[in-house]
């Protein structure tokens, strides 16, 4: 400290020293933070320079300064959070920095951003661009006292998290089974997510925790809308997924596809037909069908297949899949059983005979064309549908009743059966049929005697002892019997020559001729008795 003798610069300064406590004296410090006082003992009028009754003490005061400013940082229009010593603000940050000393005052306030050179604080800091920052400042007061540089580390964070659904469990596309999940997670580069924000069918909103699970909602149709914030409150655009749940097995169905009959509610089919199966789902779709015969493994069904081996009766089992595992089985349950039908793999047992006159020699079979023909069949499984026949290789027609066959000849006939399932047999016979009578052969005994002629013609006159002899031949099954009639007269068998004529009477013998078929022939006998002399 010095003293001067005058205030202008000129003036010649002396060192204040003190030979009482030079000791403590040279140099003098102001030792106590805060004001200090020089002293001295008397007040002296300025105008006299005599001491001012009553005495009074005069002091100065120096203030000591020893302490560094103290500089606040203030966030405005902006949320933070802060996490690992890193503060996450959002765009438009505006950062103040307010410094205070206690005695000397505030000289400047400086900054960094990001290393750069220190420069003055004059006014708010805006940050708008997204990044990473590291913000250094401090405060020097009026006498040089420098703050110890402060560091933040700030993350300007515009971004809004991005949330991810993934499906879990049974689902196909945007279809679900019962047993069906949806996962929600969300991540956010920046200050992270704070929270995921989810709703069922525009219901009340909910923080996501656990997975969503299908076995809670109802059959149908559902909307999840859901979002997330991040720690500073940047907040998702809305995401929506429309899905459907479904809890409904396929139904399937079993049909016969080509021949097949139902009678008394047992359906017969045949070996040509097919089993066919179908099912439909109402959501999913179908996956697959499994089906099993008579107990067999089980196997994928892919188009309609035959049922092999013996006939008799099958059980089918079957079931169908959906696309999102849906079955109408369970591991425990009874499948859906269908008794298919009936499966017959022979044609109707085949028949004939025959109405009226028939003939058997060895092994060929005569028929009349009086004699009717009669087709038989039986079926004792799907039964019997219908007969058909044709002759000679001729058309073939439907059997619906007994039948002739008129002209003599030879004759081969197909009888075909078919049953309810369109089995067939088919069975040849053949016969001959003879629409001809036998031929008549009559004789007399004796010779003609005379001849009678007249505008009727001419007659042959034999003796009254004369006999008539009546023959009769067929050349296909025989002749059976000849009958006669004299001048309309009962008709007789023919067993012995016919005898006992009247003398001079006129005779018209009718005779009849009768093969084992009762083909006949007619002929006539005229002749007349010799008068007596």
């Amino acid at each position: 400290m010095k003293l001067a003798t005058s205030p202008d610069d000129t003036a010649k300064t002396y060192w204040v020293k003190s030979k009482l406590t030079a000791k403590y004296a040279d140099p003098f410090f102001f030792d106590t933070e805060g004001i200090n006082f020089i002293r001295t003992k008397w007040a002296v009028d300025k105008n006299t320079g005599q001491t001012v009754e009553p005495k009074i003490e005069v002091s100065w005061g120096v203030y000591n300064d020893s302490k560094a400013p103290l500089t606040q940082i203030k966030y405005l229009n902006s949320k933070y959070y802060e996490k690992q010593f890193r503060l996450y603000l959002n765009s438009g940050l505006k950062v103040t920095l307010a410094s205070k000393d206690e005695l000397s005052g505030i000289q400047n306030v400086y900054y960094s951003i990001d290393k750069s050179e220190y420069l003055p604080y004059n006014d708010t800091l805006t940050f708008n661009e997204p990044g990473d920052f590291t913000l250094k400042y401090y405060a020097v007061d009026q006498v040089g006292n420098v703050e110890k540089p402060k560091t933040v580390l700030l993350s300007i964070d515009n971004e809004s998290p991005v949330t991810e659904m993934e499906n879990t469990g049974e689902w196909n596309e945007s279809n679900a089974s019962a047993r069906g999940g949806i996962k929600l997670s969300a991540k956010d580069d920046r200050s992270g997510v704070r929270n995921i924000i989810f709703s069922l069918d525009e219901g009340k909103e909910q923080v996501y925790s656990s997975p969503i699970y299908t076995n809670s909602l109802q059959e149908g149709s559902h909307t999840l809308s859901f979002f997330s914030i991040d720690a500073i409150g940047n907040r998702e655009e809305m995401q929506q997924f429309d899905f459907y749940v479904d809890k409904k097995a396929p139904l399937i169905t079993m049909e016969t596809v080509g021949d097949k009959y139902t009678i008394n509610g047992k359906e017969f089919s045949s070996g040509r037909t097919k089993i066919k199966l179908t099912a439909i789902d109402n959501k999913a779709g179908v996956r697959e069908i499994w089906y099993s015969v008579n107990a067999s493994k089980y196997k994928i069904y892919d188009k309609p297949f035959y049922l092999d081996g013996k006939g008799g009766n099958r059980n089918i089992k079957f079931y169908a899949v959906d696309n999102v595992n849906n079955r109408n089985i369970d591991s425990d349950a009874s499948r859906q059983n269908f008794s298919t039908p009936y499966l017959d793999l022979t044609g109707p047992k085949l028949s004939n005979n025959f109405s009226g006159p028939t003939y058997r020699s060895r092994d060929t079979l005569f028929l009349s064309p009086r004699t009717k023909i009669i087709l038989g069949g039986n079926d004792a499984e799907a039964g019997l549908q219908k007969l058909t026949y044709q002759i000679n290789g001729g058309e073939e027609l439907d059997y619906l009743e007994p039948f002739l066959i008129q002209n003599s000849g030879f004759y081969e006939i197909a009888q075909t059966g078919y049953d309810n399932v369109n089995n067939s047999n088919r069975k040849e016979f053949f016969v001959v049929v003879d629409a001809d009578g036998p031929a008549n052969f009559p004789t007399f005994s004796t010779a003609v005697f005379s001849q009678r002629t007249d505008e009727s013609g001419t007659t042959d006159i034999y003796p009254q002892q004369v006999g008539v002899y009546l023959a009769a031949t067929d050349g296909k099954v025989g002749s059976q019997k000849i009958t006669y009639s004299i001048n309309n007269s009962p008709e007789k068998i023919y067993t012995s020559p016919i005898v006992g004529f009247e003398k001079g009477k006129l005779y018209n013998i009718d005779v009849i001729a009768y093969d084992w078929l009762e083909n006949k022939t007619k002929s006539s006998i005229k002749f007349e008795i010799l008068k007596s002399k």
